[in-house]
Order: structure tokens, then C-alpha cells, then sequence
């Protein structure tokens, strides 16, 4: 188990890297117990589909493999009663949970780590969760074995935000995903302010009420140089907080979700000749208020990497 833990653990603090996880499936592939051998040869089939194109034939012949695999071993794989979750998915061998206001009410976080399969637990899934609910999971110590959670249409505001933001726990997240929580300016400056969310990759903050006080803070966070991945669409965050996140510190973009942000040619001319520009692989500008002309230059500078 020593050594199961220790591969466990270098998942944790490299997330996104492939190397540790395929460590993991050849240790696996290793064992005498067929369920943790099938796991480890899931883990490689998955590995090898997401290296593909989406419209590769190979790919989906990997994932018809793998889901196989899963059909035959989820329980196994799963370790935790599926009664005590609301629902739960495997992300390259690791599990993701679901938990609601009442799942948690009956079989909290602490009850639901005593079960063998939590060592496993890499993510949670919060379905409208209550105020309540975000501020004791964002205490709780459990949140430093995730690397992602996703809080998407739970009543976090701001102050559940700032919690977040301040926890200690908070350390390993990869992912955070706070869609449609209300957080407002108040809760993406305390994110932009946070140390604790250093490791973070990817930010959802997709209708929250953040302005362009809140993007000019995201822009200027010398916390947040990890991110390859923003969403602020439905955001009125305007000219000025795209041009802030067009001439500030997140260099790394590589997704940037603007839609529905209240932008016109401004906005596209200050993206089109900032930084991010060659390094962005998607840009999504839809639903903004630009001119024929500026759509063009728009489709001649990202070509098929843009969204109009």
C-alpha cells in the first residue's frame, strides 16, 4: 500500500502529466488481483484515446476498450458503496464523486474517507450544494487530497469564494469550477489574491457577476501563472477587462472563454496583438458585439482557433 500511496500522491502533484499515471497502470498491470490489473490496462487505453483526435477511428476504439473495462469492474474499482454517493466517474483510473446537500447531510466527507476506495478519490462534484455545505468542505482537511473540484451552481457567493481562497487545504487544486455561484467581484479578487490556488490550471467563473474590476484582478494575480484555462463568459466584464486580461499576468492561456462579455472591435484588437494570441488555442468570443470588419481580422489572425 506504501507504494500504491506514493503513486498516488505523484498524480496529485502533477495532475495533468501522463508519466505518473502510467506508472500507476504498469504497477497495477503488476498485481495479482484482476480488478487492479484491468484498471491498470484502463488507465493505458485511456492514456493512449486522449492523445488522439477526437475524430481519430483509434480513439474511439480505445475508449469502447476501456469503457468495457469499466462495465466489467466499476464496483470493484469504485471501492465505496454507491449509496453513499450521488454519482461518481473515472478520470484515467482515478475517481470523481458526486455529492449533494443531502448526500452529505447523511454520509459527510469524513464517513465517506474511511471506505477503501477514497484513496483513490482525485475530485468532487458538488450538485447545488448549499452555503453551509461550501464552507465546511472548504474547511475540511479532506479538500487536500483533491485536485479538482467543481461547485457549479451551488450557492457559493462571494464569502464562500473567500473561503476557498483561504483554506490551506486548497493547495493541491488543479480545477476549480464555481459556474453560476454568484461570487461576484468580491470572490475572483479573492481567488486572484490566494497563494493557496498557485497550482490551479483551470478556472471556471462563467456568470458570476464579475466586472472588469474582477478581470483586472485575475489579469494582474501573481498567484495565478499556472493557468492554461479561463472561462468568463456571460460576464460583463466589458473593453477595459478584456483589454486588463489581454496585457496581464496569465501569459500561460491556452482556453480563454470570453463570450457574452459585453465586447466590441476594442476588445479584439487589444486580443489579436497581445501575448496571448499565438499560444491561445481556443478564444471564445461569441455572442459580443463586433463589426464584419473586425471579425474578419479576428478569423485571419486565430483562424480556426477562434469563436464568433
Amino acid at each position: 500500500m506504501s507504494e500504491l500511496t506514493a503513486l498516488l500522491d505523484a498524480i496529485r502533484a502533477n495532475p495533468e502529466d501522463d508519466l505518473p499515471r502510467l506508472a500507476l497502470a504498469d504497477w497495477c498491470q503488476e498485481q495479482p488481483d484482476v480488478a487492479l490489473r484491468a484498471r491498470g490496462e484502463f488507465i493505458h487505453l485511456r492514456s493512449r484515446a486522449a492523445g488522439l483526435a477526437l475524430d481519430d477511428p483509434q480513439r474511439a476504439n480505445l475508449e469502447w476498450q476501456a469503457q468495457r473495462l469499466r462495465c466489467q469492474h466499476e464496483h470493484e474499482w469504485l471501492q465505496i458503496p454507491a449509496r453513499l454517493l450521488h454519482g461518481w466517474d473515472f478520470e484515467r483510473g482515478m475517481v470523481l464523486i458526486e455529492v449533494t446537500h443531502e448526500s452529505l447531510r447523511q454520509h459527510p466527507l469524513d464517513r465517506l474517507a474511511r471506505e477503501p476506495g477514497w484513496v483513490w478519490v482525485i475530485g468532487v462534484k458538488g450538485v447545488l450544494l448549499l452555503t453551509r455545505d461550501v464552507h465546511r468542505l472548504a474547511g475540511s482537511s479532506l479538500l487536500g487530497q483533491l485536485t479538482s473540484l467543481d461547485l457549479r451552481d451551488s450557492d457559493v457567493r462571494s464569502r464562500g469564494a473567500e473561503i476557498l481562497a483561504g483554506s490551506a487545504h486548497a493547495q493541491q487544486l488543479a480545477s476549480l469550477q464555481l459556474g453560476y455561484c454568484g461570487v461576484g467581484d468580491a470572490g475572483a479578487g479573492a481567488l486572484a489574491e490566494s497563494p493557496q490556488l498557485s497550482r490551479l490550471t483551470t478556472l471556471g467563473l462563467h456568470n458570476n457577476g464579475v466586472t472588469r474590476t474582477g478581470a483586472r484582478a485575475l489579469a494582474s494575480s501573481p498567484h495565478l501563472g499556472r493557468l492554461a484555462a479561463l472561462n468568463l463568459s456571460r460576464n460583463r466584464i466589458g473593453d477595459d477587462g478584456a483589454r486588463a486580461l489581454a496585457g496581464g499576468r496569465l501569459g500561460g492561456l491556452r482556453f480563454l472563454s470570453l463570450s457574452s462579455c459585453n465586447l466590441s472591435d476594442a476588445s479584439g484588437l487589444w486580443l489579436a496583438t497581445s501575448v496571448l494570441a499565438g499560444r491561445l488555442e481556443v478564444l471564445d468570443l461569441s455572442d459580443n458585439r463586433f463589426s464584419t470588419g473586425a471579425r474578419e481580422e479576428l478569423r485571419e489572425r486565430f483562424g480556426e482557433r477562434v469563436r464568433l
